[in-house]
Formats: C-alpha cells, structure tokens, sequence
C-alpha cells in the first residue's frame, strides 16, 4: 500500500525535498516510526566542525562520507534547527547499498553509537539512495522506544519495506533527471 501511495502522490515535476519531505512523512505514519531522516552528501569543502569522530580530517578540507539533513520529520523544532545545521561524517556500513542496516535493543549499544545519538534514534534502519553509483542520500527512520506491542523491535520486514522505498526514490530520481 506504501508505495501504491508514492506512486499516486509524487509526480514528475516533484523536486527532491519534496519528494523526501512526502516520503519522510509517509513512512513515519505507515510503518509507526517516530522519526524519519534523509540525509544528502555535503558538496565542497567543510567549513565547520563535523559531528562525530573526525578521523583526523582538518576543517576546511574536502570530506567524503559527510552528510547533512535534508528533511526531518518527527523531530521537535529545537532538535531540528540543531541537526540541520550538523555536518555529519557517516561510517561506510551506512553506505553499503546491498546490506541496509538495522539496529534493534539486541544490537551493542556502541554500533554507530554517535550516529544514534546524534539522530536521536537508538533503534534505527538506514538505507542510502544511489544515483549513477554515487550515493544521493540515506534515508534513516526508527523508533526512540522498543516496547511491545504497540513499538515492536525493528525487523526484516522493516527493512525490505525501506530498502525498496529507498531503490523507489533512486528510480523517481532518474526519472526527474530524464524530464530536465
């Protein structure tokens, strides 16, 4: 039913932050999540700090892997305004295209713990968006909360479900790029 609804609700002329922004609030409803994020690779060189560890990279230095949000959805005003000002270095295990990631209670509470944290999502499943073998974004929703039966620990089903949402928004945005 999810993506019957993409598939009325987005048209051809959508830009991309709406086409994010409807998705983000979509999946947030269908699948009971309590946030939803997307986040795009940041162009250029990085002029501010980077969230997490740096790695030994130097501001003002051309990044790869940094990301900022681009749409957040469930998120209260002041976190918001907080995390769209964030650059945020994601590990490569977010950026593997063939294997999303899923982190439930059973997970060790250290996986991509200052990603979490960040995002303010201990149970989480991220996918990226690829576009001509180059990551366009990752989208990441979860749940603040694991608690049965109303907030069900993330599962497979889950994950299929953003996995092709995730192929779904790489397709539209070929698409768009064919209409230009």
């Amino acid at each position: 039913k999810l993506m019957a609804e993409f598939a009325v609700n987005l048209g051809k002329s959508t830009d991309y932050k709406s086409v994010f922004l409807s998705v983000s609030r979509r999946i947030n409803a269908a699948l009971y999540m309590s946030r939803t994020a997307v986040l795009t690779p940041v162009s250029g060189p990085i002029s501010m700090s980077v969230s997490m560890s740096d790695q030994g990279a130097k501001l003002g230095q051309a990044m790869p892997n940094v990301f900022s949000a681009a749409v957040l959805q469930g998120y209260p005003p002041n976190e918001e305004k907080i995390l769209m000002e964030q650059h945020i270095l994601v590990e490569p295990e977010l950026l593997d295209p063939s294997n999303p990631v899923l982190i439930t209670g059973a997970d060790s509470p250290n996986r991509l713990a200052s990603f979490r944290k960040l995002l303010g999502l201990p149970y989480l499943i991220a996918a990226p968006v690829y576009l001509d073998n180059n990551v366009v974004a990752i989208l990441v929703t979860g749940r603040t909360m694991e608690q049965l039966p109303f907030m069900p620990p993330l599962g497979a089903s889950d994950v299929e479900t953003v996995q092709t949402v995730s192929a779904y928004l790489a397709a539209m945005l070929v698409g768009q790029r064919f209409m230009e």
